[in-house]
């Protein structure tokens, strides 16, 4: 890049020096068209787009009334060649050459063609000259010609001069820098030469060290490699008396196997046996489940779906139940799917919950209640079973046109209701308490979790009873099971156990 700037220079040197050139526009003043250049000084370092425009003069007539045909020409070695032309059939001008055109035929005062050089390039000068051919008032044909004009290039400003000088001592400048950065960057890469040839020299003595080593390795290592093949012959033999006692084992694995074989059949024997003894254990234990019976004392449990449980204790031959009257205004009475489906129902505009129970109200036995954490319904005037602590929970029923009614002996009815309930926690839940097990049965919740029952097992249940909203007077005393009570509804937890 810098040789071709400081080239450049000097030929610019020589064009400034030259004396300066320009189209000569004198010609063309006693012709009708003539030519015009623009601009008027032209030097391809200073002008980007030149134009060569021919046109009718305003001052000189013509006998031409109508054009047909306008063309522009370039002076060459073989005579004249064409650079544009217009003929009044055509819509654009035809050019001949790396240039645009415009151009109008027809009526002389517009006619006119131009051609135009967006770059300035040695086909932009030479000797040009411009034909207009047409007809006369009485449709002769009719030639004219311009002037011939030669268009040189001008000399080159001072100012370009002065400005291509400074760029050129810019990259003098640059290029010392240049050199000078190369200079320093070859002496820093001598210096890493210098350094690598030292490491070289050292790593050499260091390889040398380790070839020595490698030799005395080697030397051990063949030593080692004859006392391997000393302990190879060793081996061979010590291989030859494992194979004679190997096959001796063979003989001890078979004869073991067939003890194994006896000790199966043996295994499979016993198994039989124990099958037999689970289920002669299983109708045992069917046997014992049987026998157990419901504890002594006077209590209700609440009814399940599948009715009271099959016992003497719970045979009165009398329905026992209690009907709640709830709330009326957007109720929110709900149950679990182990109550009757009528626990829930809707009557002349009232809402209603349905309790059935299972009362024992004569003792068969004084068997006592096992250890555990739970509640049972109280008797009203009779008293809880041993080991129970008696408690009360009262319900603000419906307000408006009072309808709960009963048929049981656990609470007061009247205008609002009061059940009695038996609670009682002793033992871990988690240990198994004996009860009969021959049918499904409620027990309430209390304290936090529900009691195992062995063979047994249970699912939480719940009832919602949605008592009086206005004034609400719901309250409890004493020991009740695991309640929700939030001043205008009461639900109860409760455990119910299936055969499990």
């Amino acid at each position: 890049m810098v040789h071709f700037q400081v080239s450049q220079l000097i030929s610019l040197l020589v064009l400034c020096l030259s004396p300066a050139l320009s189209s000569d526009d004198a010609s063309n003043s006693e012709r009708p068209f003539y030519l015009t250049v623009t601009p008027k000084e032209i030097n391809r370092h200073t002008v980007s787009k030149m134009t060569v425009r021919c046109g009718p003069s305003s001052n000189i007539p013509t006998r031409i009334t109508r054009v047909f045909r306008i063309r522009i020409l370039k002076e060459s070695d073989d005579g004249w060649d064409m650079l544009a032309e217009q003929r009044d059939n055509e819509i654009s001008p035809t050019i001949g050459g790396n240039l645009t055109a415009s151009a109008k035929v027809g009526d002389v005062s517009k006619t006119f063609l131009q051609v135009a050089w967006e770059d300035v390039q040695d086909e932009s000068f030479g000797v040009f000259k411009c034909e207009v051919i047409g007809f006369d008032s009485r449709q002769n044909t009719v030639t004219v010609q311009t002037k011939e004009v030669q268009i040189r290039e001008t000399g080159i400003p001072y100012e370009y001069f002065v400005k291509i000088s400074k760029e050129a001592q810019e990259t003098v400048v640059q290029l010392e820098k240049f050199a000078k950065s190369e200079i320093a960057l070859l002496k820093t890469e001598v210096l890493e030469v210098e350094s690598s040839v030292l490491l070289f020299e050292t790593n050499q003595s260091r390889i040398q060290d380790s070839f020595s080593e490698f030799e005395t390795m080697n030397t051990s290592f063949q030593k080692r490699l004859a006392v391997l093949e000393t302990t190879q012959s060793s081996f061979q033999s010590i291989t030859s008396v494992l194979q004679s006692e190997q096959a001796g084992f063979e003989n001890t694995v078979t004869g073991l196997e067939a003890k194994l074989a006896s000790v199966k059949g043996s295994l499979d024997s016993l198994a039989r046996k124990q099958s037999a003894c689970e289920i002669n254990l299983s109708k045992v234990q069917t046997f014992q489940d049987s026998l157990v019976q419901w504890p002594g004392g006077h209590y209700a449990l609440l009814q399940p779906r599948s009715g009271c449980p099959v016992d003497l204790a719970f045979f009165s031959g009398t329905h026992r139940y209690q009907k709640v009257h709830t709330e009326e205004e957007d109720t929110t009475d709900t149950h679990s799917s182990a109550f009757l489906p009528t626990t829930k129902f809707h009557a002349n505009h009232k809402n209603f919950m349905t309790i059935e129970l299972c009362e024992v109200t004569r003792v068969f036995n004084s068997a006592s209640w096992p250890s555990g954490s739970f509640c049972i319904h109280q008797l009203v005037h009779k008293p809880c079973p041993s080991g129970f602590s008696g408690g009360s929970m009262f319900f603000d029923t419906e307000d408006r046109s009072h309808s709960s009614e009963g048929r049981n002996n656990i609470g007061y009815g009247g205008r609002n209701l009061k059940l009695f309930f038996c609670c009682k926690r002793s033992g871990s839940t988690s240990t198994p308490m004996t009860l009969p097990t021959s049918s499904p049965f409620f027990l309430y919740r209390y304290g936090g979790t529900c009691q195992a029952v062995r063979n047994m097992r249970y699912t939480e249940e719940h009832i919602r009873f949605d008592t009086e909203d206005k004034n609400n007077e719901d309250k409890v005393s004493g020991r009740y099971p695991d309640v929700s009570n939030s001043g205008s509804y009461i639900i109860f937890r409760l455990c119910y156990y299936t055969k499990g």
